[in-house]
């Protein structure tokens, strides 16, 4: 019988095929379709703002701890730059011929851009103190560049390539202004926290004291009027604002109507020179439209009790931008009067931790940022509400709830540990006990079966209590900086503790005793995160600083790398959804990565994240089916599964 060709059978062969390809695929090609969506929150602490003179629609801000942002439309949407380092910033400039040329002093040093804030370069060399404060430019020679730092001012004569100590008598002394006389480039004054104004006439070659007249010789700020270089205000610390008329000769108080004498930043209106703006300590914006001979409190719309830390204007269109401490950015189109917000994408606070409570329905995220503590939502995160009352250390770095009692709370932050009764409402200090001064709690850890038990890690060991909080031991480690815990779910006493460099340990007498548990790991990393299977409580993961995540499947004891196809090896945090022990999450320096096998490949989940993103907090609610990413952008979520 002769063989007869059925295209069809091969095709319904060849079918088959991709069909089981495709479901042996489907997990991986499900990473890489979906989107995660940004849901802030917005804002963040933002400390120097700069427009555009050439483009006044054009605005930079930069967020403490997080970056630069950059917005062409007003102020309406902003963008993160390539500057995007965990730094503290205090001053921006661009230069006068060129505004394309960005300038931005930090706690690392001078960072220059040349191309709008695309790319950057960190341009330290001669510099003896890094720590900047305050940058000014010369307006007829722009390659002449002065920095104010803790410690002292330094000039450079080629755009800031290469710097020079000028310092003199200013060299024990902290910086934090300088200004330039517009039509007489040569003469500079800078401010201090501690001693006052001090004046140069010639380039910053010498120095002489002009403080007289000044009250408060604490320093914040030094402003120029700059159609009358004589005038200059200062703001001090306790005292209100001065005046000199006479470039320095002299100051007089110039202080009536104001209700704060906290005085923060200070704004002269380039177009109408006597009108000034000052930023008080938590009391918002006042103004003067006399010189400073009177104010008037301009904060209608403002946050309560916000401390403006930058303060910038479009004297064209009379728009002033007011840069807040944990608020973000305000901008009013009437010269003060109102202020609305002006914060749409622009992330500048940090996310450490995240907890997601399905009864009732609630999303914290804890804020490493200086000052926003906590954010608390009740819809998935559409809107948020600040939740720092109380919180006297609003730096947190770790954030856990009850498993019996979703109203109560317990916060990890750099200096203390904090307790909340009434979901995040208010917080007060449950550190009795705790008595080696300022800690860091990188890690808190509370017992699914005992709730009343929670774990420490601090950099001085591992701390416990047995009663909700009420008081603290120490539970060893104590020589040890532990980064991360991990609770056996059924067994309070069972804990393992992650340290920097010193590998992982391991009590089975509530933290009586520990045991070293690192064969296998490497010893020249940090264990940031630690897991234990929810269902199979042998097996645990440690995500490391550099070395990507190690397996372990019997209880600690050993470990093996479980890293195949990740493009990282640095692992902020993991998580397990409980039912799925197979499926395991990462996030890491690059995004967040998935594994459908327990850890032994890994792919990219999700696109839509920003490039910089690191992701330090993953959580997962179960009843929307959503998971949740924390980080240095924010909070973003994506549909799972």
């Amino acid at each position: 019988m002769r063989w007869i060709h059925r295209p069809d059978r091969y095709l319904s062969i060849v079918f088959f095929m991709i069909a089981i390809v495709l479901f042996i695929l489907a997990p991986f090609v499900l990473c890489d379709s979906q989107t995660w969506t940004a849901l802030g929150p917005y804002g963040g602490g933002v400390t120097a703002l700069a427009v555009d003179p050439a483009n006044p629609m054009t605005i930079y801000a930069t967020a403490d701890g997080v970056g630069l942002f950059k917005s062409m439309d007003g102020g309406v949407s902003w963008q993160k730059t390539g500057l995007a380092v965990p730094n503290a910033f205090f001053a921006i400039k661009l230069s006068p011929t060129n505004s394309q040329i960005i300038y931005v002093a930090s706690s690392q040093g001078f960072h220059i851009s040349s191309n709008g804030g695309k790319k950057w370069k960190l341009s330290n060399k001669g510099l003896k103190k890094t720590y900047l404060n305050a940058v000014a430019i010369d307006p007829v020679s722009p390659r002449i560049i002065y920095v104010g730092a803790w410690g002292g001012v330094s000039k450079s004569t080629d755009r800031g390539r290469n710097w020079a100590d000028i310092s003199g008598p200013l060299e024990q002394k902290n910086v934090v202004a300088l200004t330039l006389d517009p039509l007489s480039p040569s003469t500079l004054y800078a401010a201090t926290w501690e001693d006052g104004v001090y004046k140069s006439s010639d380039g910053g070659s010498s120095w002489l004291p002009a403080s007289t007249g000044i009250e408060d010789v604490n320093l914040r700020d030094l402003v120029i009027d700059p159609t009358r270089p004589d005038v200059l205000y200062a703001a001090t610390n306790s005292a209100g604002v001065f005046k000199t008329v006479d470039g320095g000769n002299s100051w007089t108080a110039a202080r009536d109507g104001l209700s704060n004498w906290q005085s923060f930043r200070l704004l002269v209106d380039p177009g109408l020179s006597d009108t000034v703006y000052l930023g008080t300590q938590g009391s918002g914006i006042f103004k003067s439209i006399d010189g400073g001979a009177n104010w008037q409190a301009w904060s209608t719309a403002l946050p309560p009790s916000c401390t403006p830390y930058a303060l910038a204007i479009n004297s064209e269109a009379n728009i002033v931008y007011a840069g807040l401490f944990r608020w973000g950015v305000y901008q009013s189109e009437n010269g003060g009067e109102r202020w609305v917000e002006s914060n749409a994408n622009l992330t500048g606070h940090s996310v450490s931790s995240l907890i997601a409570s399905l009864k009732p329905r609630r999303l914290y995220a804890g804020i490493q940022t200086y000052g926003a503590s906590i954010f608390i939502s009740s819809n998935g995160g559409a809107k948020w509400t600040m939740s720092n009352s109380g919180m006297m250390y609003p730096i947190v770095l770790s954030l856990v709830m009850d498993p019996k009692k979703s109203k109560i709370l317990y916060s990890g932050n750099s200096g203390t540990i904090f307790k909340s009764k009434d979901r995040g409402k208010n917080w007060l200090p449950a550190d009795s006990g705790i008595e080696r001064g300022y800690l860091s709690f990188y890690a808190l850890t509370v017992s699914q079966s005992s709730p009343k038990t929670l774990y420490a890690a601090s950099d001085s060991g591992v701390w416990k209590t047995t009663n909700s909080a009420a008081t603290w031991k120490l539970a060893g480690l104590d020589e040890k900086t532990v980064l991360a815990l991990a609770i056996d779910r059924a067994n309070h006493n069972i804990v393992y503790a992650g340290t920097a460099y010193d590998g992982i340990f391991k009590t089975v007498d509530g933290g009586k005793s520990w045991v070293a548990g690192s064969q296998g790991l490497p010893m020249s990393t940090a264990i940031q995160t630690l897991m234990i299977d929810p269902d199979v409580p042998n097996v645990m993961y440690a995500g490391t600083g550099s070395a990507g995540v190690y397996k372990s499947t019997d209880s600690g004891e050993s470990w093996q790398a479980a890293n195949a196809g990740m493009t990282t090896l640095s692992v902020r945090s993991l998580l397990i959804i409980q039912g799925e022990s197979s499926s395991l999450f990462a996030g890491t320096n690059q995004g967040v990565f998935r594994s459908a096998d327990g850890g032994l490949k890994w792919e990219m989940l999700g696109n839509g994240l920003p490039h910089d993103s690191i992701i330090y907090a993953l959580a997962y609610e179960s009843s929307k089916k959503r998971l949740y990413a924390g980080g240095n952008n924010g909070v973003f979520w994506i549909s799972w599964p």
